[in-house]
């Protein structure tokens, strides 16, 4: 949960930030959270368990 202390309008910037450089650089990403906002963020698919 990478994400899950910062408050609302940060948490938003470094999403921004974070998902914005590994599209950039096509890096392959795993992103592990319980709030589906995150995942929905992150622009990719999603599986959920």
């Amino acid at each position: 949960e990478p994400f899950s202390k910062l408050d609302q309008e940060l948490r938003g910037r470094f999403r921004k930030q974070v998902f914005a450089y590994a599209v950039k650089n096509q890096l392959p990403t795993l992103l592990v959270t319980h709030d589906p906002a995150d995942a929905r963020a992150a622009g990719g698919d999603i599986l959920s368990l």
